[in-house]
């Protein structure tokens, strides 16, 4: 058990909150783990401090869908080991149940196993974020405090836009296509609120990912670029309106007749 962990009496076994150093602010942000790893569990609990972040441990895999099921929360981050395909089939299930999906995805993977194949395979099973298990505590802090935040501004932004048959609803996070509710990621869904709040501009990839995760060097164009493929599909006849302008980013234009 990891040390300075006080167990709440209402959490079950499998699961632990991580405290409050006196003097952090509390926020709403609510991330879970499923961490093996003490050292880096420490880390990214001092991360999600740092954030203002409250952090559920997670300590047995098959109690992820469960626990996330009875939380509200914001990020959910899992150690990815390979062989071991298990964090990629959770992430998977996840992301098949619709009351989960608006929950952010990040994978931790050792550094000597990050390739782009791998990366590849971590988004194709659902993941919104892939990291090296190596990132830096005040970027991971960085990275879960702007993802947090980006949810807490919903209620102060216009919460609506409309492009042709395409939509949004902000305030829940929510998109249709022909009046066909979307099936999005949180990191799609961003990649979507970004282009459509900027019609017909050039939106470069670290506007379309947010600005932190667009000055992370662990965040590679290939990523974005799964991302926007990923988005282009769900959008059916309309994914064209998502342009390539090669060499700068992307724009979202109205579907011509």
């Amino acid at each position: 058990m990891m040390q300075g962990r006080n167990r709440l009496s209402n959490e079950p076994e499998h699961a632990s909150t991580l405290p409050f150093r006196a003097g952090v602010e509390r926020v709403s942000g609510q991330v879970a783990c499923f961490v093996r790893d003490p050292n880096l569990r420490d880390r990214l609990g001092n991360a999600a401090e740092e954030a203002g972040c409250k952090m559920t441990v997670i300590h047995q895999i098959d109690a992820c869908l469960p626990m996330l099921g009875r939380t509200s929360t914001d990020v959910f981050v899992m150690e990815y080991i390979p062989p071991d395909l298990r964090p990629l089939s959770t992430t998977a299930a996840i992301r098949c149940n619709a009351a989960l999906d608006r929950v952010s995805l990040w994978l931790l993977v050792p550094p000597e196993s990050r390739t782009e194949m791998l990366e590849l395979e971590c988004l194709a099973s659902g993941a919104d974020v892939v990291l090296q298990t190596t990132i830096p505590v005040e970027l991971m802090s960085a990275r879960l405090g702007a993802t947090v935040n980006a949810r807490s501004r919903v209620g102060t932004e216009a919460s609506a836009w409309s492009i042709g048959e395409l939509k949004i609803d902000h305030r829940q996070r929510r998109a249709w296509a022909c009046e066909r509710e979307l099936a999005l990621t949180p990191t799609e869904y961003q990649v979507l609120h970004s282009l459509m709040q900027n019609p017909g501009e050039i939106c470069d990839r670290s506007v379309l990912i947010g600005q932190e995760a667009g000055n992370d060097p662990l965040v590679s164009p290939r990523t974005v670029d799964v991302h926007v493929y990923a988005l282009r599909q769900k959008l059916g006849f309309l994914g064209p309106m998502i342009r390539t302008v090669k060499g700068e980013g992307y724009m979202i234009q109205e579907k011509s007749a």
